[in-house]
Order: structure tokens, then sequence, then C-alpha cells
């Protein structure tokens, strides 16, 4: 510890200035680790609530809060990977987080420093345009693909700015990234469902009516005839009322048949029954 002599002996005097902001230097990092430590309880909040609220921005928004905790970006900027490859910023917490960032990466991404991060696997610390302060990116990305791009603008250093909390930025980074791809997978599922009962619905009907209608003529059968003949029976027997059932009859189908052949007789029947 650093310490005065005393000017008329050899006894060290504590520098009290010296003592002071170590204490408030130590009480500052304690409060940041019990953030850290609550950041690490809440995880679990980037992949969404119980009612499945897990599309891009929930996530996006979620994972900020938790960043917001750990470290003090002046700004930050979210991009996330396309169908074609293409990174977009869909996340930002003002439109003035969402300029100042565009134009910043739109640099990285002319002089190649945008997509050399995307390979690199922890914080990049990259000088901003005017060299006041510090762009870091972070490739969002699981083991097998990669999802995103975090962006943040960083004044400068402060307590908690350190190796450790860059770490626990690259922790909560690979959770978004895994509750994004959890998220897409979700949807996913969510979309073969949604096409898989539509396919079950329209075979039960297609199947229904195959079961009650002539497959040539595409008119009711006789299964479907008795059913709605025994129907009205019932609902004119407890009025009174009277039913009639009109028999028709095709004369010399079979000669049709015999000499115009089944397709011939097939057609016919199928006009009859338009006719009707």
């Amino acid at each position: 510890m650093p310490y005065n002599m005393a000017e008329n002996g050899n006894h060290p005097l504590p520098e009290m200035e010296f003592l002071k902001r170590r204490v408030e230097y130590l009480e500052q990092t304690t409060q940041w680790h019990s953030y850290a430590m609550d950041v690490l309880a809440s995880m679990t909040a980037i992949f969404g609530d119980s009612a499945r609220n897990r599309d891009t921005s929930s996530i996006l928004k979620n994972a900020h809060e938790c960043i917001d905790r750990i470290l003090d970006f002046q700004q930050t900027g979210y991009y996330i990977v396309d169908d074609e490859s293409s990174f977009n910023l869909v996340y930002a917490p003002s439109q003035e987080d969402k300029t100042s960032i565009e134009a910043e990466v739109e640099v990285f991404i002319r002089n190649g420093m945008f997509s050399w991060a995307i390979n690199q696997n922890h914080p990049v610390c990259l000088p901003s345009r005017d060299r006041q302060s510090t762009i870091i990116l972070h490739v969002i990305s699981t083991r097998t693909r990669i999802r995103g791009m975090f962006a943040g603008r960083l004044g400068e250093e402060r307590v908690g700015t350190t190796e450790s909390a860059l770490k626990l930025l690259s922790i909560v980074l690979f959770n978004t990234a895994y509750a994004l791809e959890s998220a897409a997978l979700y949807a996913l599922m969510e979309q073969q469902q949604r096409t898989l009962k539509k396919i079950t619905e329209r075979q039960s009907k297609e199947l229904v009516h195959q079961y009650s209608h002539d497959l040539l003529t595409n008119l009711p059968n006789r299964i479907l005839f008795v059913d709605r003949l025994e129907q009205s029976i019932g609902r004119r027997a407890s009025r009174d009322a009277h039913l009639a059932v009109i028999l028709l009859d095709l004369d010399n189908f079979k000669r049709v048949n015999d000499s115009l052949g089944h397709k011939s007789g097939d057609l016919l029947i199928k006009q009859l029954g338009e006719d009707l």
C-alpha cells in the first residue's frame, strides 16, 4: 500500500485519499458484480416468456436489457442475417442509436473490418470515425450458424468495462443467438403444424364428400339420399305432411354402353346429372 514517511520518524502514514478512492472503486466493482450475477440468473428471459413470445424484436430487447446492465454503451444496434445473407439493423433502443450505429458500421463494411469481426468469437474493439470513442462489434452466433452482429459505442472506460464484462457480453450474445435459433425452429414447427392442419381438414372434407357423393357425377349418392330421406320423413311425420319420391330410369342405357363404350356411357350419365 502506498504511504508517506513521517518527518520525525519511520512510521508509515496511510494515504487517506488513496484509501477513499480504493473503497469507492471496490464498492462500485461489487455493485457491478451484483448486477452481473443478476444478469446470469435472469438469462432465461432472453428465450421468451411463458406465452412463447419469441419474436426477434422481443428477444433482442431482452438481450439489450441484460447488456445495458453490465456495460455502459452510449449507443447500441443489433443486426440480423436474412435469407439472402445480408445484415439488417432490426433493433436499436432509439432512432439516434440507429442512425449513429449504421453510420459507424457502414465504414467497417467498406474497409472489411465488419467481415473480419464476423469470424471472431470474441468482442472486437475498433476506433470510431471521430476517434473519440470505441465501437465494439461482436458476432451473434451459435456453434453452427451466424445469426447477426452486435454493435455498441463505448465512451471512456468505466467500472465494469473490464475483461470480465466483455466475457459476460459474449455469454449474453451467445445465448441470444441460441434464442433466435430456437425461435426460428419454433416458428417453423408452427408453420408445419398449420400446414398439416389445413391438409388434414381438406382431406377430411374430401373423404366426407367422397363418402356421400357419386364419384362420376358428384351428385349425392345412395347413402346421403337415404339419410336425407329419413330426416325428411321424420320432420313431415310430426306435422302430418306428405312426401313424394320420384324415381327416374334411363331407357336403353345398356345399348349406349354396348355400342359406344363405357366412356360414352359415363359422359351420358354426367350430362344427365348436370341437367338434373
